[in-house]
């Protein structure tokens, strides 16, 4: 009896055994893979929502002086009930001195007056009108303009439309396109800027960009020296501007405006030597000569510094004198780096602008190159 109880035992504990052993080796569900959840889609950004004024650009143009016929300067979906104001931008100054515009809105509110001042005792004299018809603005000259001097730099000015919550200012003329300056090692250049009706010169200003080419391998580099003006900008009669190689030691560039029945700008390639409050016209011929002058100076510094001898008497003397040697053979490599440079590219073509302030803060482009 003890015998099978025994025995009863053991095969019991062989079972655990074994049914452990097989819950070990049993294989573990695998561990599912983690997902995220999939991004939103950014939200689109909603259209802007379409203005009466979406069609009317920076800039309208306004026909040459012909009275009696409508242009139209820009097409709108103005509403026929919508409220409409219009305002004349720079009406104080685009006649010239003294001779401001007035705007006057006639009944109905969809059509203005041009006027312009007829002197002491007379009535303002009517030069044209604006108008809003079928949506679209529209301009007209009337006959006063024909015999009003100047009439036709009302372009000088710019329109100011409001309609509903939103408001456009355009320029009364479109941006003219001119040569670029094309510099030449053998003459000075020059461009004569014609701008039809230009307004005064004092209220013009021309913006520079200089020629953009290399030298050895990288891009030449400019700075600009000027008084008084922001940096690469010039009046637009009677002034001057330096434009200085940062890269091509001693390389200038004068620029200078002049105006008569059109604006002139003129460049003028140039290199200086020992002083750079003297520069010398730029050409093959001069800046041959300059070197050769140098390698002179430079044979003539040698000998009196033989002469010196090397007493401590002298100490001062020899500096002084290899300070100067150091100076001509500085000027002596960055002339022969224009002359490198000559050989191998022209100075290349000056890009501009001709920019008119209408009134203070607000600037338009005449012209421009680019």
């Amino acid at each position: 009896m003890r015998f099978f109880l025994l025995l009863a035992a053991a095969l019991l504990m062989a079972a655990t055994a074994a049914a452990k052993e097989e819950k070990k080796s049993a294989k573990k569900p695998e561990a599912k893979a983690a997902t995220k959840a999939p991004a939103k889609p950014a939200p689109e950004k909603p259209a802007p929502k379409p203005t009466p004024l979406d069609a009317l650009g920076s800039s309208v143009d306004l026909p040459a002086v012909a009275p009696g016929k409508w242009t139209t300067l820009a097409k709108t979906t103005i509403a026929e009930d919508q409220l409409v104001a219009l305002t004349l931008v720079g009406a104080d100054r685009c006649l010239g001195t003294g001779r401001p515009m007035t705007l006057k809105e006639l009944a109905g509110g969809r059509s203005w007056q041009c006027l312009a001042p007829a002197g002491n005792g007379f009535d303002p004299i009517e030069l044209g009108m604006f108008r809003i018809e079928k949506g679209a603005l529209q301009f007209a000259w009337s006959d006063g303009a024909k015999d009003y001097p100047g009439a036709g730099m009302l372009r000088n000015a710019a329109v100011e439309i409001g309609a509903g919550s939103v408001a456009k200012v355009a320029a009364l003329r479109t941006t003219l396109k001119s040569q670029v300056l094309d510099l030449s090692y053998d003459m000075s250049i020059s461009e004569f800027i014609e701008i039809p009706d230009a307004p005064i010169l004092g209220h013009l200003r021309i913006e520079i960009q200089m020629p953009k080419n290399k030298f050895r391998g990288s891009p030449l580099e400019w700075r600009f020296v000027g008084d008084g003006f922001p940096i690469g900008t010039m009046k637009a009669g009677e002034d001057r501007l330096w434009a200085e190689a940062i890269n091509l030691n001693r390389l200038i560039v004068k620029l200078e405006t002049a105006a008569g029945k059109s604006i002139k700008l003129t460049g003028t390639p140039m290199f200086w030597v020992l002083d750079r409050d003297k520069p010398v016209r730029l050409n093959e011929k001069t800046l041959a000569a300059a070197i050769d002058q140098l390698k002179l100076h430079e044979k003539q510094l040698d000998d009196v510094r033989e002469k010196l001898g090397k007493g401590k008497e002298v100490a001062v003397q020899r500096k002084a004198v290899d300070k100067q040697i150091a100076f001509a053979e500085q000027a002596s490599a960055d002339l022969k780096g224009i002359q490198d440079f000559m050989k191998r590219s022209a100075v290349g073509k000056v890009n501009y602008r001709v920019l008119h302030e209408i009134e203070k803060g607000y600037i338009v482009p005449l012209v421009t190159t680019r």
